[in-house]
């Protein structure tokens, strides 16, 4: 048996191994990063969670007027049950759960001095601005009905509560749509950073713009939340030119696509875009984003493309598909 070497032959093969190698899946797949559809950018930024709730004012018509000789102790309370509405003699400061030594040293100033209104306007003021900085920053700081002739004042501190979850200025997106990225219920403690991430998730949406609002409720130590939203309506359409082609195939590209703000009336994010060289025959392709938020920091997504592309590269006639 004879082997005959064949230059023809070789020189064909290597031919079309280049040829291979230039359709090959790899440039396929980079080229499909070429074609997914143009999203818009996301309002989602860090929330500074708002510290600026409106706070009970004490009447002052007369702040100079004297309410101890001389005060000799503090009490802070969680619960207005706690109150011993005959009053207290003691001397110093107390706390129904944790206060740091640093905010005592700041009431102790007030002790053994006389008490006037202004200055017990400025012990609950202390004790809200304290609070506040804490994980739980909305709080009802207030004196209930009591006997103070012991010298002694008795302090209610009542953990902010949710009373009502509403939305304004929305127009495009239901209430209850941006409502539902609250984890929190009316009743509910208020949580600071758990709010801000329910902020920060409702605002991944592109086609609005959600602000937390914090307002004084109807019942004491109650504070509404409010999503003051302004949206638009959520549906683009785009297109433009781009030279991201090939010899080959043509360097010119053109697309067209949409974004839907809200897919289905689900809240989920739906991209599409078609692309292709400028006769439609030597490249064309689809491609589909469609998202589906579920927490502050978990979203589903999903992303399909299909192309097709027929290189001119004579004397071969090629064609290619790509998903």
């Amino acid at each position: 048996m004879a082997l005959v070497f064949c230059p023809r032959f070789l020189q064909a093969l290597t031919t079309g191994l280049a040829l291979l190698a230039v359709v090959s899946p790899t440039s396929y797949a980079q080229d499909l990063k070429l074609v997914a559809p143009k999203r818009l950018e996301s309002n989602a930024n860090p929330v500074n969670f708002p510290s600026d709730v409106p706070a009970q004012e004490i009447e002052l018509a007369n702040p100079q007027r004297v309410l101890l000789e001389r005060l000799t102790g503090l009490i802070f309370l969680k619960s207005p049950e706690k109150v011993l509405q005959g009053g207290v003699e003691m001397e110093g400061i107390s706390a129904d759960g944790y206060m740091p030594e640093s905010v005592f040293a700041e009431m102790e100033a007030f002790l053994n001095k006389p008490l006037s209104l202004e200055k017990l306007d400025d012990i609950l003021k202390k004790a809200v601005l304290y609070f506040r900085s804490q994980e739980t920053p909305v709080v009802d700081v207030y004196v209930p009905e009591q006997d103070i002739s012991g010298g002694t004042i008795q302090i209610v501190v009542l953990e902010g509560r949710i009373g009502e979850i509403r939305t304004e200025g929305n127009e495009w997106f239901s209430s209850e749509l941006i409502e539902k990225h609250v984890r929190a219920k009316p009743g509910d403690i208020i949580r600071g950073d758990q709010l801000a991430e329910d902020i920060y998730l409702a605002n991944k949406n592109p086609f609005r713009r959600v602000d937390l609002v914090l307002d004084r409720g109807e019942k004491r130590g109650e504070t509404d939340v409010i999503l003051r939203t302004e949206d638009r309506f959520p549906l683009r359409l785009y297109g433009g030119y781009e030279n991201t082609g090939t010899a080959y195939t043509g360097y010119d590209r053109y697309f067209v696509g949409l974004n839907w703000g809200n897919a289905f009336g689900l809240d989920h994010l739906l991209d599409y875009q078609f692309t292709s060289s400028a006769d439609y025959k030597g490249m064309s392709a689809h491609s589909l984003h469609y998202e589906v938020p579920l927490s502050y920091q978990h979203t589903i997504s999903f992303f399909a493309a299909y192309a097709e592309s027929n290189p001119n590269f004579d004397p071969y006639d090629l064609e290619a598909d790509s998903f």
